[in-house]
């Protein structure tokens, strides 16, 4: 009967630590830490991929990427381009000329 009791304590124990040392990097300004890996939820239909690049970390889910700076954990921005590859990419569209007095009239 000590074991089951043993195991609950030091259950108890590892999350106190855990959460000690959580809020304590919080306080320090030290951004969290996030294995590389794929999810894929079942009840909440979510593809989840998080991936290290070179200066962020991104999190992908359902295909919307939030990139977070590797070094201060702050969020960078958000785009789309994990769904995207190198042949769907589409370019820019050129921009119409505008004669000098469309430009003109625009102006005023």
């Amino acid at each position: 009967m000590e074991k089951p009791i043993h195991r609950a304590i030091l259950s108890r124990t590892r999350l106190y630590v855990r959460l000690f040392f959580g809020k304590l990097f919080n306080l320090a300004g030290i951004p969290g830490l996030v294995q590389e890996c794929n999810y894929s939820g079942s009840t909440a239909r979510a593809e989840i991929t998080v991936r290290h690049g070179g200066l962020f970390t991104i999190i992908s889910v359902n295909g919307l990427d939030i990139y977070f700076h590797r070094l201060t954990g702050s969020i960078d921005g958000v785009g789309a381009m994990s769904c995207c590859k190198l042949d769907q990419v589409h370019g820019s569209a050129p921009l119409p000329d505008l004669s000098e007095s469309d430009n003109h009239s625009a102006q005023k």
